[in-house]
C-alpha cells in the first residue's frame, strides 16, 4: 500500500491506467474466456507497472457522467458524419472521371491549446478520406493538413477542417 500513497491521485492514475489498458484488451480479443481475461489482466497490470509514474491518467468512470456521456455521443455523430459526406463526396469524384480537386497543404491554427485536445483534434479530422493531419505546432496552436480540397479563404477551410470537431470536443470537457 504504501507504493500507491507516494503522491496525490497516484493510486487512482494506477486503477484508471489498469482499467483503460484492460478494456484495450477487452477490445482487441473480443473474447470472456477465462484465460483471455487471465492474461489480459497480467498484461494491463505490466502495462500500468511500466508507464507508472507517466502522469496523470483520465478516469474511464468519468464517462458514465450523463453530460459528457451525451457530449461524446454527439462528437462520435459528428465525425461519423463528416467520414460518411467525405466518403461520399471523394467517391463521386473519382467515379464521375472528372478533373482532380485541387490539393495541397493547409495550416489551420486551432482554438485547441492542451495536448489531447489537439490531438483529437487531429485525429478525429484525418479519419475522413480528404485530410490528413501531417504535423502540428503546439506552441502556436497550428495544425498542417493534406487536403484534397483547399479554398481560397482562410476562415472557410478552417471551419471545413476543424470547425465541427472542436466544437463537439468543447462539449465533452
Amino acid at each position: 500500500m504504501r507504493m500507491l500513497r507516494m503522491r496525490d491521485g497516484s493510486a487512482r492514475s494506477l486503477i484508471s491506467s489498469f482499467v483503460w489498458a484492460f478494456l484495450c484488451w477487452l477490445v482487441l480479443t473480443w473474447s470472456t474466456e477465462t484465460e483471455q481475461l487471465v492474461s489480459g489482466a497480467l498484461l494491463a497490470g505490466a502495462v500500468t507497472a511500466g508507464n507508472y509514474g507517466l502522469g496523470t491518467v483520465a478516469r474511464p468512470w468519468a464517462v458514465l457522467d450523463p453530460r459528457r456521456l451525451v457530449a461524446l455521443m454527439r462528437l462520435a455523430g459528428t465525425s461519423g458524419g463528416r467520414l460518411l459526406v467525405a466518403g461520399m463526396s471523394l467517391s463521386r469524384v473519382v467515379w464521375s472521371g472528372g478533373s482532380r480537386p485541387g490539393s495541397g497543404l493547409v495550416a489551420i491554427g486551432t482554438d485547441e491549446h492542451r495536448d489531447g485536445g489537439l490531438a483529437t483534434v487531429g485525429l478525429l479530422t484525418s479519419l475522413t478520406p480528404d485530410n490528413q493531419l501531417v504535423d502540428l505546432d503546439r506552441r502556436r496552436s497550428v495544425l498542417l493538413y493534406h487536403t484534397l480540397r483547399v479554398r481560397p479563404d482562410r476562415a472557410e477551410q478552417r471551419r471545413a477542417l476543424t470547425g465541427s470537431v472542436e466544437h463537439a470536443i468543447s462539449e465533452v470537457r
